[in-house]
C-alpha cells in the first residue's frame, strides 16, 4: 500500500481489517508519520503521507498477544542491517548484550528493551534488557530501530539458533 502512495493511517486501517479476518480477537494499530517520533491510533481516514512510515500492530489470537514495527520507506536503512544481525545473535543462551547491534543507536520509544516474549500479555518474560537471557523453546518479538525507522522479528528459540516466525516487511 505504502509503494502505491498509501498513507499511514489507511495501512493502519487496513493491518487492523486483515487480522480481524484471520481470526484476531483483538488487534491495537499505532502509526507514525514523523518518521518513528511519535505514534497515533487510526482516528479517521487523512491523505496525509509520510516516508518513511511507522506502523505498530499488536494482535492478540487464540489468547497470546504478539506485536511488531514495520517501516516502510523508499529507501533501505540500517536498521535492516541491525536486525539481520539480531537475527543472527539470538539463540540459546543470548542475552540483550549479545543482541544489541553495534554503533547503532536506539529508537528512543525502544528505550533499553530489545523486545519479550510472546504470551498472554503485551509484555512477557524473557525480557531482553539487563539481565535476560533466550532459551530453546522461546518465542520471541525482537525490536530494533534508529533515530527514524523501527523493525521487528518474530523468533522460535531451538537449540541450534532460531526459526524466523514473521519479520516485518515480509
Amino acid at each position: 500500500m505504502h509503494q502505491d502512495g498509501g498513507n499511514a493511517a489507511g495501512c493502519a486501517l487496513l493491518a487492523e481489517k486483515t487480522a480481524r479476518n484471520n481470526g484476531a480477537q483483538d488487534v491495537r494499530t499505532l502509526f507514525s508519520i514523523d518518521g518513528g517520533q511519535t505514534f497515533i491510533p487510526f482516528q479517521g481516514l487523512s491523505d496525509q503521507a509520510s516516508d518513511p512510515m511507522t506502523l505498530y500492530v499488536a494482535v492478540r489470537i487464540r489468547g497470546y498477544w504478539a506485536d511488531g514495527f514495520m517501516t516502510f520507506s523508499t529507501s533501505a536503512g540500517a536498521t535492516e542491517q541491525a536486525l539481520d544481525g539480531m537475527i543472527a545473535a539470538a539463540k540459546a543462551g543470548a542475552g540483550a548484550d549479545d543482541l544489541r547491534p553495534k554503533n547503532h543507536s536506539d529508537h528512543p520509544l525502544l528505550g533499553h528493551s530489545l523486545g519479550c516474549g510472546i504470551g498472554c500479555a503485551l509484555e512477557e518474560a524473557p525480557y531482553l534488557e539487563g539481565g535476560g537471557r533466550l532459551t530453546a523453546g522461546d518465542v520471541v518479538s525482537l525490536k530494533v530501530g534508529d533515530a527514524s525507522t523501527l523493525a521487528s522479528v518474530i523468533v522460535h528459540i531451538t537449540d541450534r539458533g532460531n526459526d524466523v516466525l514473521w519479520r516485518a516487511g515480509q
